[in-house]
């Protein structure tokens, strides 16, 4: 529940930060992975680069996800899509 209120509560930050009229967040669950992607732009390239590679310590959360995520042998992955950032957990 920590993951989703952290990644939930970054997306929502985003939206506020850059006055996203309309904002959406999709979470979609499936048997092999939780995603969840919203329509606020995206996170610049070298940033999800820092982050996908653990490397990244600037706010956000998501190191602190991700240790969870990991604690319990699963794995958190984030990119970019057409309109916004998606942050996936792998179940399996």
């Amino acid at each position: 529940m920590q993951v989703w209120m952290n990644l939930l509560s970054n997306m929502l930050n985003i939206a506020q930060k850059r006055a996203i009229k309309y904002p959406y967040i999709e979470i979609t669950i499936s048997e092999h992975a939780i995603s969840f992607h919203d329509n606020c732009g995206g996170i610049e390239p070298e940033i999800v680069e820092k982050l996908n590679k653990g490397s990244y310590k600037n706010g956000l959360g998501i190191n602190m996800s991700r240790e969870i995520v990991e604690k319990y042998g699963k794995h958190l992955f984030i990119h970019n899509l057409d309109q916004g950032a998606q942050f996936m957990i792998v179940l399996s």
